[in-house]
């Protein structure tokens, strides 16, 4: 017996939680749209169990009121707030650090700041965070607390194949892993390389700190030069970055023909039609180092189909039970939950074709 169990907590809820938000834009958007997004948020509840909740606002073939570019599967919004300094960056990583690549990549960050060095414009530069990252971290965020923390809207004109667990159809694309694409940008994975948000003032992000030169093996904060991902100092090449010359976000994947190292990925920079694009070992690395805190078993996790229920804004706890002993902790579970909580819910392309749209954002 398979039963999708999902435990909705009234208070004291913990892990990471996501509200959705839909704008004007999204009220005939299909019930599909809206069901495949509850099931990314399930998705992304499961994998990173960071205690912080996120809200999205929604739109459909627009983002926060502006139209989605033409050749756009999807696009993101987000505020950007400057830092302090380097070191401070860095001290917020390391009072997450709890995961191996957490030390590795805190072993590999100086305690001064890379950027002087290999900066120019007379090292007049500054990091940003994302409201969704300054979230995770604990500081207090400007505005209202009932503010989005990003906007994400995704093309009303494209052919969606909304559950990619029993693979994309011909001509369509994959849904679920376009909006993971849209949602971990929102969450901080983004390269800024020297983007300048304040005029004259150089614009990093954490993500820059684990960009390297495929030339050089050193750190770099070119988004021109051919990059690529690691957080052992450069020792290890993982994913290549996408050259910022090109179409797509710099801090999206490579997706070239005949890139082999970056295939059918949800953060690659371009797609294609029939593609299923999984959230991979090594996204989940990233939002890793980024801060996030992923469960032991992350990598298995797989999309979850979509549910048959109606759409809801609100977050949940979802896991698979497969047999007979699943019954017995369903059972101890919903004896638990009633005891602490009172209360339980049962819910049963390449260059030239469509891409990912660019990060638009605003220093605040």
């Amino acid at each position: 017996m398979k039963i999708l169990l999902f435990i909705l907590f009234i208070s004291l809820a913990s892990g990471l939680q996501i509200d959705i938000t839909y704008d004007s834009t999204a009220v005939d958007a299909p019930t599909d749209y809206k069901l495949a997004i509850d099931a990314v948020v399930q998705y992304l509840e499961q994998v990173f169990t960071d205690t912080v909740t996120l809200s999205f606002m929604i739109g459909y073939g627009s983002v926060d009121g502006h139209a989605l570019g033409s050749t756009n599967l999807g696009e993101s919004i987000y505020h950007l707030y400057p830092q302090d300094s380097y070191f401070e960056m860095r001290s917020l990583l390391a009072a997450r650090a709890t995961t191996a690549n957490d030390s590795t990549a805190l072993s590999h960050m100086p305690l001064t700041d890379p950027a002087a060095v290999t900066s120019h414009n007379n090292n007049n530069h500054t990091y940003y965070l994302s409201r969704a990252q300054m979230k995770l971290f604990g500081q207090s965020v400007p505005g209202s607390t009932t503010d989005p923390d990003g906007f994400c809207g995704f093309s009303s004109t494209a052919s969606w194949d909304y559950n990619p667990n029993d693979g994309i159809d011909d001509g369509a694309y994959d849904f679920q892993d376009t909006v993971k694409h849209e949602f971990s940008e929102v969450m901080g994975r983004f390269l800024l390389v020297g983007f300048q948000l304040q005029p004259g003032i150089l614009g990093y992000s954490l993500y820059d700190l684990f960009h390297y030169s495929v030339a050089t093996g050193n750190r770099t904060f070119n988004g021109t030069v051919d990059g690529y991902f690691s957080i052992d100092g450069g020792t290890t090449h993982q994913y290549r970055f996408n050259d910022d010359t090109s179409d797509g976000d710099p801090g999206d994947w490579a997706s070239l023909p005949g890139d082999t190292n970056n295939v059918n990925d949800a953060a690659n920079a371009f797609t294609s039609p029939g593609e299923v694009n999984l959230f991979s070992a090594t996204d989940i690395m990233v939002m890793d180092v980024l801060g996030y805190t992923p469960v032991a078993n992350a990598s298995a996790i797989t999309s979850i189909s979509s549910p048959s229920s109606s759409p809801s804004s609100s977050s949940s706890i979802g896991f698979n039970i497969d047999n007979a002993e699943g019954i017995v902790i369903i059972v101890l579970l919903c004896a638990l939950a009633v005891l602490l909580f009172g209360v339980i819910c049962l819910y049963k392309t390449r260059p030239s074709g469509p891409q990912y749209g660019g990060v638009r954002s605003e220093a605040v």
